[in-house]
């Protein structure tokens, strides 16, 4: 009997997370290769690499990848979704592989992990960066998501960047620092619904160009992780006055201790629905309730209906957080959580009386 190629075809989307089921059907027959290949190019990460790195595979896969692109039958890169290139040194940069990408003409997201050089070089590295995706912007015109990680950048290059892409919806910002500019800086893509930024030095910079702005521009998602490198929260706070009711989501990182960027999110952010909190707090022992109530004192939101609280971030500790008891009642008792319908918490380890065996689990309430 013989299935209908619709039939196939969902076989094969039912497999689309299993990139090793997705290589076996592909090498089943020819009538299953488009559909796995269509799976399997959606998402595709490349590293460049030369000298001594490119003997390392895992860090230069590019070569081997442009040359599957050029001798398949198939468009591999009109498959591609998203992308994301990350660059070892400046010399592979300038090779301009990006360029080779420019028929993607379905990618919905662009990843790039720029090098770290010597700090005259930071500008130059930023500026080729900028040229080649001047170049194949155009071709991209589904492009709503944009990731780039950098060392040192000044806030003009990094809005000349964004500026190539003007109907992003999603921008995410990582980087070392972030320096002052006396340049006029490129306008934000109004279309922008999602931010994420995590920049240890100079973040504030960033949250002023904002409110220079005639309108700042609003957030439905906001994921924040500036604790060690925010020396001013004067300009957050200022934003977050402005702009912070339009947050629905917001993902704070939680280095240590909760200061005082994460209460002022938690402030102003009134129409919150979902909170995600990732804590590497030292081990609060036996005050974990505690913990957990200072975190969401601040919550001024009566539209929550998620919290997620993780502190599972072991590898900055030796131990697990252990709690002897956990009361979180108060947290429905209260009317600003009458609208909550999950509360997950991970990374504890509950020493309870009845639990003999002290089994880890996550607690989801």
């Amino acid at each position: 009997m013989r299935l209908l190629p619709e039939v196939l075809d969902c076989v094969v989307d039912h497999l689309s997370t299993d990139r090793s089921a997705l290589k076996a059907c592909g090498l089943t027959c020819r009538q299953w290769l488009p559909r796995s290949r269509f799976h399997l190019f959606r998402e595709v990460r490349l590293s460049v690499g030369r000298g001594i790195v490119a003997a390392n595979t895992a860090r230069n896969n590019m070569d081997r990848f442009l040359e599957v692109v050029d001798t398949s039958f198939s468009d591999i890169l009109a498959m591609i979704r998203i992308l994301t290139i990350s660059y070892v040194d400046k010399e592979c940069l300038e090779a301009e592989h990006l360029l080779r990408f420019s028929p993607c003409s379905q990618l919905q997201h662009l990843g790039v992990v720029l090098p770290q050089g010597k700090q005259e070089q930071d500008a130059e590295i930023l500026h080729l960066c900028h040229t080649q995706l001047t170049s194949v912007a155009n071709n991209w015109s589904g492009l709503l998501g944009f990731s780039i990680r950098f060392y040192s950048a000044s806030l003009s290059a990094i809005f000349d960047i964004i500026a190539c892409f003007p109907r992003l919806e999603q921008l995410t910002l990582m980087g070392d620092s972030m320096t002052d500019t006396l340049d006029s800086l490129a306008p934000l893509p109004p279309r922008i619904q999602s931010l994420q930024t995590s920049v240890w030095q100079g973040s504030e910079l960033f949250y002023r160009h904002l409110l220079s702005l005639s309108t700042p521009p609003l957030f439905r998602i906001l994921k924040i992780d500036h604790s060690m490198g925010m020396h001013d929260v004067a300009p957050f706070a200022k934003y977050l006055q402005c702009s912070g009711h339009a947050v629905q989501t917001l993902a704070l990182t939680i280095w240590k201790y909760f200061g005082t960027y994460e209460r002022l999110a938690l402030q102003h952010c009134t129409n919150l629905r979902h909170i995600s909190i990732l804590s590497y707090e030292d081990d609060p022992g036996d005050d974990l309730a505690v913990y957990i109530r200072d975190l969401l004192s601040g919550v001024t939101s009566s539209n929550l209906s998620i919290i997620e609280i993780d502190m599972s971030a072991l590898f900055f500790r030796e131990t697990k957080i252990t709690a002897a008891t956990i009361d979180l009642e108060w947290i429905f008792a209260h009317p600003r959580f009458r609208n909550l319908q999950k509360f997950v918490l991970s990374g504890v380890e509950l020493l309870l009386a009845r639990d003999a065996a002290n089994t880890p689990k996550d607690t989801e309430l």
